[in-house]
């Protein structure tokens, strides 16, 4: 990505494009009170212990990252460079100075991407921007963008696979942009926001898909806020806190669904907050005092499901230490490490066995103040039930029961497309039962079961069942018995004969059951379903679907048709109709779409018939784009608001599977809100029996990546002693069974 032009912004510019929060954080955080130590402080005030590592690190400009399951630090040098610190695992510390007499280790800052870390600073030499990195496990120097950044006041972080370096211009007013693409090593470079940002202090955030810098103004007292919507393609701008912050020393992190920023207060008296409410749609200042917090140089990490704040305290050199309790409901202070840290110079980062803070010593050097305690588990609290792509059935209710059609509902969640013919097919295979060693069932009127290749011999049976030998199939009941080659077809004299299947648990009927023996030796059965003039046998296929209700509005029956034949279609063009494993071009149970057969269209009360009667309105049609079926992914509930394909599983965007609102979501929804609580043993226990989440020893875990447009979180860092493994939500959510990634969670 080339770096994208500023242009002038809008007042009250929103993070993101969402409104509904996954926990409404202003709710609780409105309070100003603070409780000094003493006051029944929260389990995050205990457990602190300090040290002093010496080493080179002077303590006037630092940067912590973790990396490699260990903690490294980054600063101005004693002897004049880049010092780096380093901390194992195991508690020991190592220290070296990179890149002597060209980096100053002036306005440091540090990330990592992919296998690499990225440490910046400013070149000895003058302006301009000192790049070392850790890759192929060796250092390597740079320097980049000469005259042109002044090197100062930098930050940065990973966008879109990116590393973006962000800190003020060498020529005047504004930041300056540097963007890296890591597998080409080509740099692009921009100026931004010059008529206002003063180009002091920027903090940058990616959240939602959206980056965010935080700095100064130009002109007096405030916040300068400015982000790149990837849906706009442009930077906006805005200022915030105008007149009580000083947005040169802001420090910005997220938790909860809401973003935070804290800076000193402009008139001197401690701290200020600023918060982006989702439910109000604006952004909300309050003042924090100065009880704990002197105002000096703020850094703010959200923790454990708590918001933490560090700052020099105001009374005497000590760590003051800010933390949001949430079973509380206020925020809660102490002093740390009093008379050792300065509490001038900080930086945090989570690392191995718990939060780690750097300070400057109040004898020079560093100081280094860490938490070593566990919690005893964690409450989650989620939204919604599924992965949150494409149409929402309970959303989708909502929508039909304030009038809108099918139509109208498939188009608000496939955007760009339209509903059009489909393809006719004569037949599609459905995968019952996969992997057994017997297949049983009944038949509810005398059938036949003809062998395959004989054609001529054919057993009439009441009953029957199916079990693999020495890879044949054989068949035993009440007519006598017959051995054959696999497979097996079942005719159940349709069209009013069905077939019971045991392992399945439901009645069919429409085509044939075959049944025959995979190459592992074990049973399987497949339900061959035919067109029925004038219906395809894809409109044949959906009057088996037990996805909603048959009671629903019948614009809910359409729509839910429409996505489910979309689906099918989809899948079977790219696919075919002989999958591996299944021998079957779609599979009964939700990893496909759940097909119950017979049992939906003959439903007591007459739903079925209503459930059909959908199918027909609506026979031959999909959805589709670029003239073909979209795959039309569809779950129980959103949460209140649908994502990005690529947020959930990867790859590349799709226009037609975009996040949208879905405001009736929660409607007669038991699963609108959950929460699921477990130890830590429990959360352990869960992690480490599947080897995707397996870290031994749990000791951390922590959402990273940024946010969809939902708010789901992208990734979640799971740091334990075998080491750090980061997977999308998606695998985090199976590891725990937890109903959607549409998730928070806070410590107790």
């Amino acid at each position: 990505m080339s770096p994208c032009p500023h242009i002038a912004g809008r007042s009250q510019l929103r993070p993101g494009s969402r409104t509904r929060a996954v926990v409404i954080l202003v709710a609780v955080m409105g309070s100003v009170a603070v409780a000094l130590a003493g006051a029944r402080p929260s389990a995050a005030l205990v457990g602190w212990s300090a040290e002093s590592p010496g080493g080179t690190l002077t303590g006037d400009s630092l940067a912590a990252v973790e990396y490699a399951g260990e903690l490294h630090v980054f600063g101005a040098s004693a002897t004049g460079g880049l010092a780096h610190m380093v901390r194992s695992a195991a508690g020991s510390w190592t220290s070296q100075d990179l890149d002597p007499g060209a980096a100053n280790g002036s306005g440091v800052a540090a990330v990592v991407a992919g296998a690499e870390l990225h440490v910046f600073a400013q070149p000895a030499s003058g302006p301009g921007l000192r790049h070392i990195w850790w890759g192929a496990g060796a250092w390597h120097t740079e320097t980049v963008d000469g005259g042109q950044s002044a090197g100062t006041g930098l930050s940065a972080v990973v966008y879109f696979g990116q590393v973006q370096v962000f800190g003020a211009r060498a020529a005047g007013p504004g930041l300056r942009q540097a963007v890296m693409d890591p597998a080409t090593r080509q740099w692009f470079f921009a100026d931004l926001d010059t008529a206002g940002s003063s180009g002091a202090g920027v903090q940058a955030q990616v959240l939602w898909s959206e980056l965010h810098l935080f700095g100064a103004r130009l002109g007096g007292p405030g916040i300068r806020h400015v982000v790149y919507s990837p849906g706009l393609g442009r930077w906006l701008t805005q200022d915030l806190e105008v007149g009580t912050s000083d947005g040169a020393r802001a420090s910005v992190a997220f938790g909860l669904g809401e973003l935070h920023v804290f800076a000193p207060d402009a008139s001197g008296a401690g701290l200020r907050h600023a918060v982006y409410s989702t439910a109000a749609a604006t952004w909300i200042g309050q003042s924090l005092g100065s009880a704990t917090a002197a105002g000096v140089d703020p850094v703010a990490v959200f923790l454990f499901g708590e918001m933490h704040v560090f700052d020099a305290a105001p009374a005497a050199a000590g760590l003051g230490h800010l933390v949001y309790s949430t079973s509380a409901r206020q925020w809660v202070g102490q002093v740390l490490d009093a008379g050792a840290s300065a509490g001038s110079t900080i930086a945090a980062a989570a690392v191995g066995a718990r939060y780690h803070v750097v300070d400057t010593a109040t004898g020079g050097g560093i100081r280094h103040v860490y938490y070593t305690s566990q919690p005893s588990g964690i409450s989650i609290t989620g939204h919604g039930w599924g992965h949150g792509v494409g149409m929402s059935q309970y959303g989708a209710a909502g929508w039909a029961r304030r009038g809108a059609s099918a139509q109208d509902i498939t188009l608000h969640y496939y955007r760009n497309t339209v509903v059009g013919p489909g393809p006719v097919l004569d037949e599609v295979r459905v995968g019952l039962v996969q992997d057994q060693s017997r297949v049983t069932g009944s038949v509810a009127q005398p059938s036949a079961a003809v062998c395959s290749g004989t054609g001529a011999v054919t057993w009439f049976v009441g009953a029957f069942s199916y079990q693999q030998s020495g890879g044949q199939g054989s068949f035993s009941g009440s007519g006598g018995a017959l051995a054959c080659a696999t497979p097996v077809w079942v005719n159940y004299g349709a069209p009013t004969g069905d077939v019971y299947v045991d392992n399945a648990g439901h009645h069919y009927r429409h085509g044939t059951l075959e049944m025959s023996v995979a190459s592992n030796g074990l049973a399987r059965a497949v339900m061959v379903v035919f067109a029925e003039a004038p219906y395809s046998a894809l409109d044949v296929y959906l009057y088996g679907l037990g996805e909603v209700p048959s009671s629903w509005p019948a614009a809910v029956l359409q729509a839910q048709v429409l996505a489910g034949r979309s689906y099918a279609a989809e899948k079977i063009s790219r696919l075919g109709q002989h999958r591996s494993g299944c021998d079957c071009a779609l599979t009964a149970s939700t990893s496909d779409q759940a097909y119950i057969g017979y049992d939906k269209e003959s439903e007591a009360g007459g739903w079925g018939a209503y459930w059909v009667g959908a199918v027909r309105a609506t026979a031959g049609q999909t959805i589709n784009y670029g003239g073909a079926p979209i795959p039309a992914y569809y779950a129980h509930s959103s949460g209140g608001w649908t994502e990005n394909v690529e947020n959930v599983w990867g790859g590349s965007p799709a226009p037609y599977l975009v996040g949208v609102p879905d405001p009736y979501d929660g409607e007669g929804n038991t699963y609108a809100t959950w929460t699921v609580s477990m130890s830590w043993a429990q959360l352990q226990a869960a992690l480490n029996a599947r080897s995707a989440t397996a870290v031994g020893t749990l000791y951390d875990i922590s959402m990273t990546g940024g946010f969809g447009v939902s708010g789901r979180p992208l990734y979640i860092t799971i740091v334990g002693s075998s080491g750090t493994k980061v997977v999308r939500s998606a695998t985090f959510q199976s590891a725990l069974g937890l109903k959607s990634t549409l998730f928070a969670w806070t410590p107790y």
